[in-house]
């Protein structure tokens, strides 16, 4: 009242004077100030992977009234999001309106493969003729090839090499060998494997 601003609830006295009689007036001022009570989505925002997001997610809204979503849903407080982008809950409450903001990340995740062939043919017809490991997203790699006594007949590091069926020059004899292989995706998963591959000539 007069020059005097009450931003807080509370009970306020203040006197006031007349210019032209000098009397003053007391103004007694009771104030209730109604604060918006605050809506929050309860999720954080959150990056999905494509290949996950086959039936939405699940979002929650706490506090608040009369809401409106901005995906067209009103009056409710969870709703199932199908599509990525912001997505924005607006609540109208004693005269205020208060919202909150999600924001939903999709990304093309690495889906790491791998085929280890289990036969090959080295007579060079120009078909087969390499045991070559095959895959996706892969950024490190070591093979080993054993006989059927455990020794060591080829290592290679290079997953875009491969064996040829030679032992210190020459062509192995057909049968079966053994492997053991180490693979480190790019998305840092880590595989060890082991099998068996067979040489026809």
């Amino acid at each position: 009242m007069g020059n005097n601003t009450y931003i807080t609830t509370g009970n306020y006295t203040d006197t006031l004077q007349s210019l032209s009689s000098g009397c003053d007036s007391i103004v007694n001022t009771n104030l209730s100030i109604n604060l918006p009570i605050p809506v929050i989505i309860i999720e954080n925002d959150t990056t999905i992977c494509e290949n996950e997001f086959n039936n939405g997610i699940v979002l929650h809204a706490s506090g608040g009234t009369n809401l409106s979503w901005s995906t067209g849903v009103i009056n409710v407080d969870t709703i199932i999001v199908t599509q990525s982008g912001i997505i924005t809950v607006t609540s109208n409450n004693n005269g205020c309106i208060v919202q909150d903001n999600f924001e939903l990340f999709l990304e093309r995740c690495l889906e790491p493969t791998i085929y280890i062939p289990n036969v090959f043919t080295p007579n060079e017809d120009g078909m087969n003729d390499l045991f070559l490991i095959k895959g996706t997203f892969i950024s490190e790699f070591e093979g080993t090839i054993f006989n059927r006594w455990g020794n060591e007949l080829f290592n290679w590091k290079n997953v875009e090499e491969g064996w040829n069926g030679e032992y210190k020059g020459e062509l192995v004899p057909d049968g079966t060998y053994f492997y053991i292989m180490d693979v480190v995706f790019e998305n840092r998963e880590k595989k060890s494997l082991t099998g068996s591959v067979t040489l026809l000539k």
